[in-house]
């Protein structure tokens, strides 16, 4: 038996196809189905009113094909989502490449609860090698964390990242230059290099797009996590143990 989505979709194109029929077949004779319909059609201004009407009659009818219909589109924008953020050269990632389990970390080095989650982000993955981190810099609290990401990413060039950017998230206080610099310098990156490359283009370009994916995703706020496109706002261990088990079986199916 068919349940009422699936009738809904038959309903649809069913409408959509009599709609075409009748446009496209003389008036003298029976509609009969083409072996394939033209890729264009002209409507007169009555058959177009009517197909309208059908429509209107039908959605009215059945406003929940709207919702379906607005489920896929964010169905479609976060799968193209996933595909941007867990195939971006540009930021570091730490595991297997092919893991089956992606977690997008969106975070800032002043965000509180970031240096909060930073240590189940690094036990989740030594734990597991079915999961890949993928480290997104999303400077949102001022000048200062602005330039702690720019720091960041320019000691990718350097392969210093991973430790420096733990030196960041465990840092308290103020993140401004001269502590920046010592921070750097400690995780054994060239100072007077990473300020060059900070000046780049690139730098700030990944940093708008990063921006532009957060707010795609889920918004601006730190930190945040999409997991296999499921996302957890904050730090909150239980969701993202969720998320992190719906994720795993998935993938084994």
């Amino acid at each position: 038996m068919l349940g009422s989505g699936t009738l809904g979709r038959y309903a649809v194109g069913g409408i959509w196809a009599a709609a075409l029929l009748a446009a496209c077949a003389p008036a003298e004779e029976p509609a009969t189905a083409p072996a394939a319909l033209p890729q264009t059609a002209s409507f007169t201004p009555a058959q177009a009113e009517d197909i309208g009407a059908i429509m209107r009659a039908y959605l009215v009818a059945n406003p929940e094909v709207l919702e379906e219909a607005f489920q896929a589109l964010q169905d479609k924008r976060m799968a193209e989502s996933m595909i941007a953020m867990t195939s971006e050269p540009r930021a570091f990632s730490l595991g297997p490449p092919d893991a089956p389990i992606t977690i997008v970390e969106f975070f800032d080095y002043q965000c509180t609860y970031c240096h909060q989650a930073m240590a189940w982000v690094f036990a989740t993955q030594r734990a597991r090698d079915d999961v890949r981190v993928v480290f997104m810099e999303l400077p949102s609290l001022g000048p200062q964390s602005a330039q702690a990401a720019k720091a960041a990413i320019a000691s990718i060039r350097q392969g210093k990242y991973l430790v420096f950017h733990q030196a960041l998230m465990s840092h308290r206080g103020p993140l401004d230059d001269p502590s920046i610099d010592r921070l750097a310098a400690g995780a054994g990156v060239d100072v007077a290099r990473m300020r060059r490359d900070m000046a780049s283009p690139e730098i700030e370009d990944l940093i708008a797009d990063t921006h532009d994916l957060a707010a795609r995703v889920g918004g601006q706020g730190t930190p945040l996590f999409v997991i296999n496109g499921r996302i957890v706002a904050g730090f909150d261990e239980r969701s993202l143990g969720q998320a992190l088990r719906e994720a795993a079986e998935e993938a084994r199916t």
